[in-house]
């Protein structure tokens, strides 16, 4: 089964046009699991943002945003947005943004028929702007298993570690701002069920989408009363347990820029 997998993956990478060099990276690593990390060892009042479904035109304007506020977040890449903004992940990379992978289409990977090529093709476009071997992985929707980590485990991406899931619960007085958006709230209004969640909350990983300008418009007032409020923010390698478990797996934690990941691509 495992040698029949691994075959089909060379067959899949070949059609899309992506070609091993090396194994530069460990391919060994078994990192990934069914369990998500979340941000619940955080000390109280203090945020971790990250950013899915982008890089989008509106991408940059967020990363310069956080790196004005002197926050650094993590942008979780789909993977089909990202040929048209290659720049965009270098120039996250530059400011100390982690680039993570959410996939190639960003849709539920229980429901795919090609699963590890999805995360395949996002992780040869984004690991030249991985900071510090910082492999980290979102699963699109929340959807993962035990199945789905074992399988990407044994075929080469247990190099990431995750799946990262946020502390936010979807319900009658909160919605993400894509749901806000979706819904026709106002900027202000979806501000305000996330300043009201945050504050329940006290702690955790917050999630945003960097699609729509109207989230850039969100962040900018959101940030400032959050500060005000007694809130700091810290990228996902300072949460604690994560922290351990990048460490364990060979990652430079704390790194900004400069460092080179690992790369299996020409």
């Amino acid at each position: 089964m495992k040698g029949l997998a691994t075959a089909t993956l060379s067959l899949a990478l070949a059609g899309c046009g992506l070609v091993k060099k090396g194994s530069s990276c460990d391919l060994t690593a078994k990192n990934l699991r069914a369990e998500p990390w979340t941000g619940a060892g955080l000390p109280t009042n203090t945020l971790s943002l990250t950013f899915l479904r982008g890089p989008s035109e509106t991408t940059a304007d967020i990363g310069t945003l956080l790196e004005q506020s002197g926050i650094q977040g993590s942008f979780f890449v789909r993977g089909a947005a990202a040929h048209e903004h290659q720049s965009t992940l270098h120039h996250l990379w530059e400011q100390g943004h982690i680039v993570g992978n959410g996939g190639y289409t960003f849709t539920a990977l229980t429901h795919s028929h090609e699963p590890i090529v999805e995360v395949r093709k996002t992780d040869a476009l984004i690991t030249e702007d991985v900071t510090g071997n910082m492999f980290l992985f979102h699963a699109p929707e929340g959807a993962f298993s035990e199945e789905l980590a074992d399988l990407f485990n044994h075929n080469g991406l247990g190099k990431y570690v995750g799946p990262i899931a946020p502390d936010t619960v979807a319900s009658d007085t909160f919605m993400d701002d894509a749901a806000c958006w979706d819904n026709d709230l106002s900027v202000s209004a979806c501000t305000q069920q996330y300043f009201s969640e945050i504050v329940r909350l006290q702690k955790g990983i917050i999630p945003f989408h960097d699609e729509d300008p109207r989230s850039l418009e969100l962040l900018a007032a959101l940030l400032p009363d959050l500060s005000a409020f007694g809130f700091s923010f810290v990228r996902l390698d300072q949460i604690p347990e994560l922290r351990a478990v990048l460490e364990e797996a060979g990652s430079t934690v704390d790194q900004v820029a400069g460092e080179s990941s690992c790369d299996d691509y020409d």
